[in-house]
């Protein structure tokens, strides 16, 4: 009976050691599998830590710098002419159009100047009016001179043949010597009228030289003051200033009543649409250029 109880106990023990064996094989097969599935799960994160950091400070990427900067031209607008500000039509970053006023000096003073030079100008054209007149006056002296002359040459030759004929007619005794002194006055008084009226020409002729030298001087001087003229315009003209090309103004640094001088920056702009990237990259030899300069292949 004993062997009996026995063999009972040892049946029941053995499927419990089998029981055992079956879970201890599967908490094997369970921790084999954690371990995998943990490597696999430490493997994609490792890998995906690896690629943010190397996306992120762009590892290995030589097409990549952070020295780098944008840029941009940056004009000044500076005056032409000296005078104060009477408005300003602008405030900072404000965006403006080739042609807008930007600011308006006081144009006070230029319009006195513009003034000037317009007097100025139309006392030139009056002088070479006068001048030309008396260009003019001389030339018709000239002409009544040459007439006067060709008259007084006629009577020196009529008076010039009596003399001759007197002269034969006293050597003729056919003439007493009075009425030979009379016509050998008349011949003298004759000849000075001649030559005075010769003399007369020449310092006219002279005169007309010396009046048509003045035309000269005169148009030199027209020239000038209508520069000058010109000038004053153009200066009046920059007493607006107007924006040279569409941008963006920058910052304001003149105010209203301020005395400016000449070429002063009054404001700054930014050019519209024409930007760019200045960056400065680490250069290395590719392994296609090791061979560069050796021969003719391009990297």
């Amino acid at each position: 009976m004993d062997n009996k109880e026995q063999t009972t106990q040892n049946t029941q023990a053995a499927p419990a050691q089998s029981g055992a064996a079956v879970k201890k094989k599967q908490n094997k097969k369970n921790k084999i599998r954690a371990i995998i599935s943990n490597t696999i799960v430490f493997l994609v994160i490792g890998f995906g830590l690896f690629w943010l950091v190397r996306e992120y400070f762009h590892i290995g990427d030589k097409t990549y710098t952070e020295a780098a900067q944008v840029e941009e031209f940056i004009n000044p607008i500076n005056t032409r002419v000296s005078a104060y500000i009477k408005d300003i039509k602008f405030i900072e970053h404000q965006k403006v159009k080739k042609g807008d006023t930007l600011v308006i000096l006081d144009q006070n003073e230029i319009l006195t100047q513009l003034g000037q030079a317009e007097a100025a100008y139309q006392n030139a054209m009056a002088q070479r009016s006068a001048t030309s007149s008396s260009v003019n006056t001389v030339s018709n002296n000239v002409s009544v001179m040459e007439s006067n002359i060709a008259g007084a040459k006629a009577r020196l030759w009529n008076a010039e043949q009596n003399l001759n004929r007197y002269k034969n007619l006293l050597a003729a005794e056919a003439v007493t010597r009075q009425q030979y002194d009379q016509i050998k006055t008349e011949y003298d008084a004759q000849k000075a009228a001649y030559e005075t009226l010769v003399n007369q020409k020449q310092s006219a002729n002279l005169s007309t030289t010396e009046v048509k030298s003045k035309l000269g001087i005169n148009d030199a001087e027209i020239k000038r003051t209508k520069s000058a003229l010109d000038m004053a315009k153009i200066n009046l003209s920059y007493t607006v200033i107007t924006a040279p090309y569409d941008g963006i103004m920058g910052r304001r640094t003149i105010s209203e009543g301020q005395l400016i001088q000449l070429g002063q920056q009054v404001a700054t702009i930014v050019l519209n649409g024409q930007k760019w990237v200045t960056a400065n990259f680490l250069e290395k030899p590719d392994a296609s250029c090791e061979n560069w300069g050796k021969d003719d292949n391009d990297c």
